[in-house]
């Protein structure tokens, strides 16, 4: 008897936010039910013509609470669900002795309030804007890029706090890009670009689900890069 009594002191315990949840749904079924939508429409004006049977009407508030229930559920499981989110595309300034760099770096940071686990960034091509259409340039094979400060390993991304991924950098001694990877192909390491050029790159971050250690949906990045006179970066449009 003692431990059915527990038993049921334990569940009793777990109802504390009951009430709450039952306004939730009464909330979002009353706007379900009197609110702008197509069957909140359909149902007045059936009740304004005629009498609606008792059955009729049980059904649809019934329906309108299931289906209130069912979007307080789906928030709360959207917020579990893992996945990458960009947050911005940026310049980043660093000066050494009489170099000026500037880096371009990914803003990233988990979409919910799961963990991500081995998440990597690729570099996967390059293009360069040419007469009327764009034409593919070096390095013209997949680069693993570094995370900031200049780390070559996966890193974890933990929710609530933002990690920058280094794509590239260019600095006001040379006129070529350099990619932020802890391996260039030789052919790539000084790819003198020109100006004024526009460029386009694109990127591909993986993770992985920290909870299930099942791999993510890979996150795809592009962007347009515009210089009209080196070493000045005029815009970043994200596409």
């Amino acid at each position: 008897m003692s431990k059915l009594k527990a038993f049921v002191l334990e569940r009793w315990e777990t109802l504390d936010l009951f009430w709450t949840y039952l306004r939730a749904v009464k909330t979002d079924a009353w706007n379900i039910a009197w609110g702008d939508g197509v069957l909140a429409v359909i149902f007045v004006l059936w009740w304004s013509v005629a009498p609606m049977p008792p059955l009729v009407i049980a059904s649809f508030f019934g329906f309108a609470a299931i289906i209130a229930g069912y979007y307080i559920w789906r928030t709360d499981h959207l917020r579990l669900i893992p996945g990458i989110k960009l947050e911005e595309i940026r310049q980043q300034a660093a000066q050494a002795k009489d170099v000026n760099r500037t880096y371009i770096q990914l803003v990233l940071r988990c979409a919910t309030e799961t963990p991500i686990e081995e998440c990597i960034g690729r570099l996967v091509r390059v293009w360069r804007w040419s007469l009327d259409d764009w034409e593919q340039i070096e390095p013209n094979q997949p680069l693993h890029l570094n995370w900031s400060p200049g780390v070559d390993q996966p890193i974890s991304l933990s929710p609530g706090v933002p990690e920058l991924l280094d794509v590239l950098y260019i600095n006001n001694r040379v006129s070529y890009i350099s990619f932020c990877s802890s391996w260039v192909p030789e052919r790539a390491t000084t790819i003198d670009i020109g100006h004024p050029s526009v460029l386009r790159f694109e990127i591909a971050v993986a993770g992985k689900d920290a909870d299930s250690h099942k791999s993510l949906p890979t996150l795809p990045v592009s962007f347009k890069l515009s210089i009209q006179k080196w070493p000045v970066i005029d815009s970043i449009e994200q596409l």
